[in-house]
């Protein structure tokens, strides 16, 4: 049997959207961005990610464009033919675990991710 574990630190591309499937099941969707390397080899790899059930919550309100996030899960990826006839790449990750991170702003950090003081946790991480 494989393994097929990832772990990806990224920025929201935009705010989280949180879905109800017929079946009753919660869905959490957002996308990261996720950027390596420098200068003229540097690469930005985007990354559908789901939350499912009620995992994602209570960090929902976190989840806001530009917020930093680590993500841990299955990737996959999702194919598709458009009406252009272009086929199209999708990579996803279900995610089992996000741990929002902190914003730096110069030498400032702010814990969380946009998360009122009086809420922010002791450590600079959340994670759930």
């Amino acid at each position: 049997m494989d393994v097929n574990n990832c772990t990806f630190t990224g920025r929201l591309t935009r705010d989280a959207v949180q879905k109800q499937l017929q079946t009753g099941t919660g869905l959490i969707e957002f996308d990261i961005t996720n950027n390596t390397g420098y200068g003229d080899h540097q690469r930005c790899t985007f990354i559908k990610v789901n939350l499912w059930g009620k995992t994602g919550n209570g960090v929902l309100p976190y989840l806001k464009k530009g917020s930093p996030v680590a993500v841990i899960g299955e990737l996959y990826q999702n194919k598709w033919t458009g009406q252009d006839g272009i086929e199209h790449v999708q990579l996803v990750l279900d995610s089992s675990k996000v741990t929002l991170l902190p914003k730096s702003n110069g030498n400032v950090t702010e814990a969380g991710s946009g998360a009122p003081e009086e809420a922010a946790p002791d450590q600079n991480e959340v994670a759930w």
